[in-house]
Protein backbone atom coordinates (compact mmCIF):
# COMPACT_ATOMS: atom_id res chain seq x y z
CA UNK A 1 0.00 0.00 0.00
CA UNK A 2 1.19 3.41 -0.69
CA UNK A 3 2.69 5.46 2.07
CA UNK A 4 2.81 9.14 1.53
CA UNK A 5 5.22 9.73 3.90
CA UNK A 6 7.63 7.13 3.34
CA UNK A 7 7.77 8.48 -0.40
CA UNK A 8 8.74 11.88 0.74
CA UNK A 9 11.63 10.21 3.21
CA UNK A 10 13.19 8.68 0.69
CA UNK A 11 13.46 11.46 -1.75
CA UNK A 12 17.30 12.19 -0.45
CA UNK A 13 17.75 14.70 -3.70
CA UNK A 14 15.41 17.56 -2.81
CA UNK A 15 17.70 19.07 -0.05
CA UNK A 16 15.12 22.05 0.66
CA UNK A 17 12.42 19.49 1.44
CA UNK A 18 10.72 19.88 4.79
CA UNK A 19 9.86 17.47 7.11
CA UNK A 20 7.00 15.69 6.63
CA UNK A 21 5.11 14.84 9.87
CA UNK A 22 1.45 13.12 11.10
CA UNK A 23 0.48 17.31 11.28
CA UNK A 24 1.51 18.03 8.11
CA UNK A 25 -1.49 19.02 5.77
CA UNK A 26 -2.49 17.77 2.35
CA UNK A 27 -1.12 21.56 0.68
CA UNK A 28 1.88 22.00 2.42
CA UNK A 29 2.82 18.36 0.49
CA UNK A 30 1.78 19.57 -2.87
CA UNK A 31 3.79 22.86 -2.28
CA UNK A 32 6.87 20.00 -1.48
CA UNK A 33 6.51 18.26 -4.31
CA UNK A 34 3.49 18.20 -6.84
CA UNK A 35 4.15 14.91 -7.81
CA UNK A 36 2.75 13.24 -5.47
CA UNK A 37 -0.98 14.80 -6.58
CA UNK A 38 -1.73 11.11 -8.38
CA UNK A 39 -1.18 9.40 -5.41
CA UNK A 40 -3.65 11.48 -3.39
CA UNK A 41 -5.89 10.99 -6.00
CA UNK A 42 -5.49 7.47 -6.06
CA UNK A 43 -6.82 7.00 -2.84
CA UNK A 44 -9.52 8.90 -3.45
CA UNK A 45 -8.70 12.29 -2.33
CA UNK A 46 -9.79 14.67 -5.58
CA UNK A 47 -10.43 17.94 -4.17
CA UNK A 48 -6.58 18.72 -4.19
CA UNK A 49 -6.62 22.37 -4.74
CA UNK A 50 -9.64 23.11 -2.68
CA UNK A 51 -9.02 25.19 0.64
CA UNK A 52 -10.35 22.16 2.68
CA UNK A 53 -6.92 20.80 1.42
CA UNK A 54 -4.98 24.08 3.06
CA UNK A 55 -6.87 23.81 6.52
CA UNK A 56 -9.47 26.36 5.51
CA UNK A 57 -13.25 24.24 5.55
CA UNK A 58 -15.73 26.47 7.47
CA UNK A 59 -18.80 27.32 4.76
CA UNK A 60 -17.51 25.97 1.96
CA UNK A 61 -18.99 23.42 -0.29
CA UNK A 62 -17.79 21.38 -3.37
CA UNK A 63 -20.49 20.92 -6.21
CA UNK A 64 -21.79 17.56 -6.71
CA UNK A 65 -21.95 16.39 -10.11
CA UNK A 66 -24.10 13.89 -11.60
CA UNK A 67 -23.05 10.44 -13.70
CA UNK A 68 -22.26 12.37 -17.19
CA UNK A 69 -20.42 15.52 -16.20
CA UNK A 70 -18.54 12.99 -13.60
CA UNK A 71 -17.52 10.99 -16.38
CA UNK A 72 -16.93 13.97 -18.31
CA UNK A 73 -14.16 15.29 -15.89
CA UNK A 74 -12.77 11.91 -16.00
CA UNK A 75 -11.75 12.48 -19.36
CA UNK A 76 -9.57 16.21 -18.80
CA UNK A 77 -6.11 15.28 -19.88
CA UNK A 78 -4.76 16.21 -16.55
CA UNK A 79 -1.42 18.81 -16.21
CA UNK A 80 -2.76 20.81 -19.09
CA UNK A 81 -4.99 24.00 -19.26
CA UNK A 82 -9.13 23.14 -19.13
CA UNK A 83 -11.97 24.72 -20.65
CA UNK A 84 -15.19 24.67 -20.03
CA UNK A 85 -17.58 25.85 -22.42
CA UNK A 86 -21.10 26.74 -21.96
CA UNK A 87 -20.65 26.26 -18.08
CA UNK A 88 -23.74 27.19 -17.22
CA UNK A 89 -23.57 27.51 -13.25
CA UNK A 90 -20.27 26.61 -13.22
CA UNK A 91 -20.69 23.00 -11.25
CA UNK A 92 -17.64 21.22 -13.38
CA UNK A 93 -15.61 24.49 -13.68
CA UNK A 94 -15.62 24.10 -9.68
CA UNK A 95 -15.13 21.05 -9.24
CA UNK A 96 -11.78 20.94 -12.50
CA UNK A 97 -10.41 24.09 -10.62
CA UNK A 98 -10.86 22.56 -7.02
CA UNK A 99 -8.82 18.97 -8.33
CA UNK A 100 -5.20 21.24 -8.72
CA UNK A 101 -4.75 18.79 -11.26
CA UNK A 102 -4.91 21.97 -13.73
CA UNK A 103 -2.62 25.03 -14.28
CA UNK A 104 -5.49 26.92 -15.91
CA UNK A 105 -9.23 26.18 -15.34
CA UNK A 106 -11.60 28.65 -17.47
CA UNK A 107 -14.87 28.55 -17.59
CA UNK A 108 -17.26 30.55 -20.31
CA UNK A 109 -20.60 31.20 -21.32
CA UNK A 110 -23.22 33.12 -23.81
CA UNK A 111 -24.89 34.51 -21.16
CA UNK A 112 -24.00 36.82 -18.12
CA UNK A 113 -26.85 35.35 -15.79
CA UNK A 114 -25.15 31.71 -15.86
CA UNK A 115 -22.19 33.34 -15.38
CA UNK A 116 -22.75 35.21 -12.44
CA UNK A 117 -24.22 31.91 -10.93
CA UNK A 118 -20.95 30.22 -11.99
CA UNK A 119 -18.98 33.28 -10.28
CA UNK A 120 -20.86 31.99 -7.00
CA UNK A 121 -20.29 28.05 -7.30
CA UNK A 122 -16.71 29.26 -7.47
CA UNK A 123 -17.07 31.15 -4.14
CA UNK A 124 -18.81 28.50 -2.42
CA UNK A 125 -16.42 25.83 -3.62
CA UNK A 126 -13.48 28.32 -1.99
CA UNK A 127 -12.04 27.83 -5.53
CA UNK A 128 -12.93 31.23 -7.22
CA UNK A 129 -8.73 32.24 -7.67
CA UNK A 130 -8.09 29.09 -9.70
CA UNK A 131 -10.63 29.90 -12.51
CA UNK A 132 -11.30 32.23 -14.66
CA UNK A 133 -14.73 32.41 -16.51
CA UNK A 134 -14.99 34.60 -19.43
CA UNK A 135 -18.01 35.74 -21.71
CA UNK A 136 -18.37 35.30 -24.97
CA UNK A 137 -19.99 32.99 -27.90
CA UNK A 138 -18.12 29.04 -28.25
CA UNK A 139 -14.57 29.24 -28.98
CA UNK A 140 -14.06 32.30 -29.29
CA UNK A 141 -13.29 33.32 -25.79
CA UNK A 142 -9.88 31.01 -26.44
CA UNK A 143 -6.84 31.66 -28.51
CA UNK A 144 -5.34 28.68 -30.37
CA UNK A 145 -3.34 26.10 -28.09
CA UNK A 146 -4.70 27.93 -24.72
CA UNK A 147 -6.02 24.55 -23.20
CA UNK A 148 -5.16 20.91 -23.48
CA UNK A 149 -8.70 19.85 -23.09
CA UNK A 150 -11.98 21.44 -24.20
CA UNK A 151 -15.44 20.25 -22.72
CA UNK A 152 -18.25 21.11 -24.58
CA UNK A 153 -21.30 19.90 -22.24
CA UNK A 154 -25.38 19.86 -22.40
CA UNK A 155 -25.58 21.09 -25.93
CA UNK A 156 -26.73 19.41 -29.06
CA UNK A 157 -25.00 17.51 -31.41
CA UNK A 158 -25.23 20.23 -34.58
CA UNK A 159 -24.41 23.06 -31.79
CA UNK A 160 -21.21 21.12 -30.83
CA UNK A 161 -19.75 20.85 -34.61
CA UNK A 162 -20.78 24.32 -35.06
CA UNK A 163 -18.87 25.71 -32.37
CA UNK A 164 -16.22 23.44 -33.78
CA UNK A 165 -16.14 24.14 -37.37
CA UNK A 166 -15.99 28.11 -36.11
CA UNK A 167 -12.35 27.45 -34.67
CA UNK A 168 -10.48 26.13 -37.44
CA UNK A 169 -7.26 25.73 -34.56
CA UNK A 170 -9.08 23.21 -33.37
CA UNK A 171 -9.20 20.67 -36.24
CA UNK A 172 -5.35 20.77 -36.74
CA UNK A 173 -2.81 17.83 -35.61
CA UNK A 174 -1.82 18.67 -32.05
CA UNK A 175 -4.89 20.44 -30.94
CA UNK A 176 -6.58 19.72 -28.03
CA UNK A 177 -9.26 16.77 -26.70
CA UNK A 178 -12.54 17.79 -27.40
CA UNK A 179 -14.83 16.43 -24.62
CA UNK A 180 -18.52 16.10 -25.29
CA UNK A 181 -21.63 15.44 -23.85
CA UNK A 182 -24.56 15.71 -26.47
CA UNK A 183 -27.75 16.19 -24.88
CA UNK A 184 -29.36 14.76 -28.01
CA UNK A 185 -28.31 12.57 -31.32
CA UNK A 186 -25.82 10.78 -30.58
CA UNK A 187 -24.87 8.94 -33.98
CA UNK A 188 -24.53 11.91 -35.82
CA UNK A 189 -21.99 13.64 -34.07
CA UNK A 190 -19.86 10.67 -34.44
CA UNK A 191 -20.35 10.67 -37.97
CA UNK A 192 -19.45 14.46 -37.72
CA UNK A 193 -16.60 13.22 -36.21
CA UNK A 194 -15.30 10.74 -38.32
CA UNK A 195 -15.90 12.55 -41.16
CA UNK A 196 -14.03 15.43 -40.40
CA UNK A 197 -10.83 13.71 -39.62
CA UNK A 198 -11.32 13.13 -35.39
CA UNK A 199 -10.64 9.84 -33.88
CA UNK A 200 -12.80 8.46 -30.71
CA UNK A 201 -10.52 7.98 -27.97
CA UNK A 202 -13.21 7.17 -25.37
CA UNK A 203 -16.50 6.48 -26.35
CA UNK A 204 -18.64 5.90 -22.62
CA UNK A 205 -22.36 5.20 -22.27
CA UNK A 206 -23.35 6.62 -18.59
CA UNK A 207 -27.68 6.69 -17.40
CA UNK A 208 -28.26 10.02 -15.65
CA UNK A 209 -32.01 11.26 -14.64
CA UNK A 210 -33.39 8.18 -16.48
CA UNK A 211 -32.27 8.65 -19.66
CA UNK A 212 -28.55 7.53 -21.83
CA UNK A 213 -25.52 9.83 -22.52
CA UNK A 214 -22.89 9.24 -24.62
CA UNK A 215 -19.45 11.16 -22.41
CA UNK A 216 -16.91 11.57 -25.69
CA UNK A 217 -13.68 11.95 -26.05
CA UNK A 218 -12.05 12.68 -29.63
CA UNK A 219 -8.66 14.06 -30.71
CA UNK A 220 -7.79 15.24 -34.44
CA UNK A 221 -6.19 13.04 -36.23
CA UNK A 222 -6.98 13.69 -40.23
CA UNK A 223 -8.09 10.49 -41.05
CA UNK A 224 -11.10 10.58 -42.31
CA UNK A 225 -13.63 8.14 -43.07
CA UNK A 226 -17.33 7.13 -44.18
CA UNK A 227 -18.84 5.27 -40.88
CA UNK A 228 -22.07 2.82 -41.33
CA UNK A 229 -25.03 3.31 -39.80
CA UNK A 230 -24.53 0.65 -37.05
CA UNK A 231 -20.60 2.21 -36.04
CA UNK A 232 -22.65 5.61 -35.60
CA UNK A 233 -25.56 4.33 -33.82
CA UNK A 234 -23.20 2.98 -31.42
CA UNK A 235 -20.09 4.18 -31.57
CA UNK A 236 -17.26 2.34 -29.19
CA UNK A 237 -19.83 1.92 -26.02
CA UNK A 238 -19.95 -1.53 -26.68
CA UNK A 239 -16.45 -1.25 -25.05
CA UNK A 240 -18.31 -0.42 -21.73
CA UNK A 241 -20.09 -2.61 -19.12
CA UNK A 242 -23.07 -0.14 -19.68
CA UNK A 243 -22.85 -0.78 -23.47
CA UNK A 244 -25.58 -3.23 -23.37
CA UNK A 245 -28.10 -0.72 -22.11
CA UNK A 246 -27.33 1.97 -24.27
CA UNK A 247 -27.67 -0.57 -27.40
CA UNK A 248 -31.02 -1.22 -26.24
CA UNK A 249 -32.17 2.05 -25.57
CA UNK A 250 -30.35 2.97 -29.20
CA UNK A 251 -32.34 0.01 -30.74
CA UNK A 252 -35.77 1.14 -29.32
CA UNK A 253 -35.96 4.24 -31.45
CA UNK A 254 -35.30 2.58 -34.67
CA UNK A 255 -38.84 1.57 -35.53
CA UNK A 256 -39.74 4.90 -35.57
CA UNK A 257 -36.50 6.20 -37.51
CA UNK A 258 -37.41 3.48 -40.42
CA UNK A 259 -40.59 4.88 -41.00
CA UNK A 260 -38.66 7.71 -42.61
CA UNK A 261 -36.54 5.21 -44.61
CA UNK A 262 -37.65 4.09 -48.10
CA UNK A 263 -38.16 0.17 -48.80
CA UNK A 264 -34.71 -1.20 -50.66
CA UNK A 265 -32.38 0.97 -49.64
CA UNK A 266 -29.05 -0.17 -48.09
CA UNK A 267 -29.93 1.80 -45.05
CA UNK A 268 -33.52 0.48 -44.81
CA UNK A 269 -31.67 -3.08 -44.85
CA UNK A 270 -29.15 -2.30 -42.51
CA UNK A 271 -32.26 -1.21 -39.91
CA UNK A 272 -33.86 -4.07 -40.66
CA UNK A 273 -31.18 -6.64 -40.01
CA UNK A 274 -30.34 -4.43 -36.69
CA UNK A 275 -34.11 -5.22 -35.59
CA UNK A 276 -34.15 -8.76 -36.82
CA UNK A 277 -31.02 -9.50 -34.45
CA UNK A 278 -28.63 -10.08 -37.05
CA UNK A 279 -25.12 -9.70 -37.07
CA UNK A 280 -23.08 -6.66 -38.91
Amino acid sequence: MFDIFDMLKKDEKKAEMKQVTRETIIGDILDMDQTTAPYFMEIGMHCLGCPASRGRQEGLMLPTLDARLTAAAELVLPGKPVADIGCDHGKLTAVLAASGRYPKVIGADLRPGPLAKAKQTLEHAGCEDRAELRLGDGLSVLSAGEVGTIVLAGVSAQTTWEIIEKAPWVSQPGGPRLVMVPATRHSELRRWLWEHGFTLAVDRPVQAAGRWYAVMAAEYTGEKKTPAFTECLFGRTGEWPEGEGYAAWQKAKLPRFRLGVPDGSLLAQEIDDLLAGLPR
